[in-house]
């Protein structure tokens, strides 16, 4: 054969290989996408993009002991290496990225910059807001700019002292938070001043909710339909939300909804410096920028930390990486180094950035990583890996003991409860009526293995929600999102409810006590810690004839 041709048709298979994702080690050699998964992510041995299977399933059989994970994707080189989800998570289930949709409210920042409805990160806050009269103004407040926003350094006196959590904690409790108000802006705005923006990091829930209001009234969209437009369409992202305030105003700082998929095409995406295919969606300088550390002070004091524009940023002995971060360890990491996205969802409030979780977290898997070349082939490791995956999403159901006599006595009956506020997940207030998830009535019907609650809210809304007594959760759609049941008799007269709504994460436990016609008991987190729990010594109901 002709030896010029041959190098032709060698060039042509290659080109059609690389097309049809046949060679995925070629990009972790030349540290280049060879695709883009716009359309959906390919997949990959972890050897072939020079990672050990074998510890990646160690490490995955080892997560349900160091807190509660729902789900975990792997990306290298473009590659999907690894992806798991947890039993009762699924693929494609959207979770609310809590503190993580910060950072994507930052790249819509340096969007709108891009396309000119904002001039730049030093304009002053208080020019987007001329209707608006400003309480507790001085020159501080006046000088506040964009920047101060994105950076966490506005300046606000964002001590929870000042009556809530909600703009100044970590935590963000949405009931009661001032960021429900119908004047949610303005009471941002009238928030008191600290200092002089720019010299104190103090993180502010208000700081991305005004961010937000801002995009609302310079792009003439809400910040989704916004960022549907100029960020989520190039990616192929199709299927995401966000919850708004009560004057309509996407939260910013909390609320977007994203499955699991579309926040590794987010790590992707500024991995890659803001470039998705031949598109620069973000712009590379504000991606740079983005990732420098601004913060005055070390956030929380905390070692080997820094703050860009709502992004994390880690200078860790183990290597440096960035991250979108979000209570109960909702994650977007992203190692440029090791060319690696890890898109994390949890339940935990255990894993957050001022304790060990996310570094060990990033470490573990980190260390799977062995080479920039393809590794020999590991079929015994990607069995055990794939062994591991299929047991996360399939846990085996345990011996259910005889139920007691109790069961038959209340099964079918209807209660009316004492306190309608029986299903505390917050992130309903931002879209529903509050008759909507304040349940009136509970039923409950047992069955040998399994058992059916059936609620009715104030609005005449009624839950069917089957529950597992096996040790395994029992999952089904309703309107108030995607639920999760499992509950087991702690004795003859105790019944405890493990309730989530998938999309928020938190695990509430129900202790129910029954005596004669009536029912007491306490609403609580399951987990430690937890600042979404509602009050532990609420729960009441009286049998109805």
């Amino acid at each position: 054969m002709n030896t010029r041709f041959s190098k032709l048709l060698l060039s042509v298979v290659l080109i059609v290989a690389l097309a049809m994702g046949l060679l995925p080690a070629v990009q972790a050699q030349e540290g280049k996408p060879t695709y883009w998964p716009t359309e959906g992510w390919r997949t990959s041995t972890p050897e072939e993009q020079g990672m050990d299977s074998a510890a990646l399933a160690a490490f995955i059989e080892q997560v349900p002991t160091l807190g509660a994970i729902d789900s975990l994707m792997i990306v290298r080189n473009g590659y999907v290496v690894t992806e798991v989800y947890w039993h009762p998570f699924q693929s494609g289930m959207k979770r609310e990225q809590m503190s993580a949709s910060k950072s994507i409210v930052s790249a819509l920042v340096g969007i709108a910059i891009d396309k000119g409805y904002i001039e730049s990160v030093d304009q002053k806050v208080l020019d987007f807001f001329p209707a608006i009269e400003v309480k507790n103004l001085d020159a501080n407040k006046q000088a506040m700019t964009l920047r101060d926003l994105l950076t966490m350094t506005s300046g606000l006196n964002c001590d929870i002292t000042q009556g809530t959590d909600a703009i100044g904690g970590q935590g963000l409790g949405l009931a009661g938070s001032p960021l429900m108000a119908a004047d949610a802006t303005q009471v941002g705005l009238n928030w008191a001043v600290a200092d002089k923006p720019g010299m104190t990091w103090r993180y502010c829930q208000i700081n991305p909710y005004l961010l937000s209001a801002i995009l609302t009234r310079t792009t003439g969209m809400d910040t989704l339909t916004f960022a549907q437009q100029y960020l989520f369409a190039p990616l192929g992202i199709t299927d995401a939300g966000w919850n708004v305030s009560a004057e309509g105003v996407a939260l910013g700082c909390a609320g977007l909804q994203l499955n699991t998929q579309d926040m590794a095409k987010i790590g992707y995406l500024f991995l890659n410096n803001g470039r998705w295919g031949d598109a620069q969606v973000v712009p590379a300088d504000w991606v740079r920028r983005s990732l420098q550390n601004y913060a005055p002070q070390r956030p929380w004091g905390i070692p080997d930390v820094g703050y860009g524009y709502l992004w994390w940023i880690y200078d860790t002995p183990f290597g440096g990486f960035f991250e979108a971060q979000g209570a109960y360890f909702q994650h977007i990491e992203v190692s440029p180094e090791k060319n690696l996205v890890v898109a994390v969802t949890g339940t935990d409030m255990t894993y957050h950035v001022d304790n060990i979780g996310v570094p060990a977290f990033v470490e573990a898997i980190l260390q799977a990583v062995k080479s920039e070349e393809p590794l020999p082939p590991n079929p015994e490791g990607v069995t055990r890996l794939e062994a591991a995956v299929q047991a996360a999403a399939n846990p085996e159901p345990q011996p259910v003991e005889a139920l007691p006599p109790l069961a038959a006595t209340i099964s079918g009956k209807t209660y009316r409860l004492t306190n309608p506020n029986l299903l505390l997940a917050e992130g309903d207030v931002t879209r529903l009526p509050k008759e909507d998830w304040q349940m009136a009535t509970l039923r409950l019907d047992f069955e040998p293995d399994s058992a059916t609650l059936t609620l009715e809210s104030e609005s005449g809304k009624s839950l069917t929600v089957p529950v597992g007594l096996d040790g395994v959760y029992r999952v089904s759609s309703s309107y108030v999102g995607t639920l999760a049941a499992q509950g087991q008799w702690v004795n003859d007269m105790r019944f405890a409810l493990y309730l989530r709504r998938l999309e928020q994460g938190p695990v509430l436990k129900y202790t129910l006590d029954f005596s004669d016609g009536t029912f007491t008991g306490t609403a609580q987190s399951a987990r430690p810690g937890d600042a979404f729990a509602p009050d532990p010594s609420v729960l009441g109901g009286q049998m109805l004839p």
